[in-house]
């Protein structure tokens, strides 16, 4: 089973930010043990609060700069370079402008903010001049 980048269908992982907004697209999840594979792209400099998943995470950059910061060290990756992240472990990450990240997680994809009651993941988008704050509510979001 293959796919080719020009056919991904891309959706906006916060919408509010127009063209500015991350893009993330499911490749595959397994059936039996909900493992997903997937791709998310920035157009634009953007910073991902603090948060963390139910399941291991790893990342490989494809394009541009990514910066995961977690238990006070701070991974600085280009293309190629890849990390881990254990289950449970609060991470941020930085990214630079037209970066591409491959995801894989080991269960199914869960994304818990910092504020998890409200099922809100807040994504920092860092204009030129200025910083933009937004929120959203994610489907797969606590």
């Amino acid at each position: 089973m293959g796919a080719r980048y020009e056919d991904l269908q891309w959706q906006p992982i916060a919408p509010e930010l127009g063209v500015d907004s991350p893009l993330i697209t499911i490749l595959r999840v397994d059936p039996v043990t909900q493992a997903t594979y997937l791709p998310i792209r920035v157009p634009k400099q953007i910073h991902v609060p603090m948060q963390w998943h139910s399941a291991n995470e790893t990342h490989t950059v494809i394009r541009g700069n990514w910066t995961f910061e977690h238990e006070g060290m701070r991974d600085q990756l280009g293309p190629g370079g890849s990390n881990y992240i254990p289950a449970k472990m609060r991470h941020q990450a930085w990214a630079s402008d037209d970066a591409l990240v491959f995801i894989t997680i080991d269960s199914a994809w869960d994304v818990i903010g910092s504020v998890a009651r409200q099922r809100r993941q807040t994504w920092t988008k860092r204009r030129t001049a200025s910083e933009r704050t937004s929120k959203t509510d994610l489907a797969h979001v606590r």
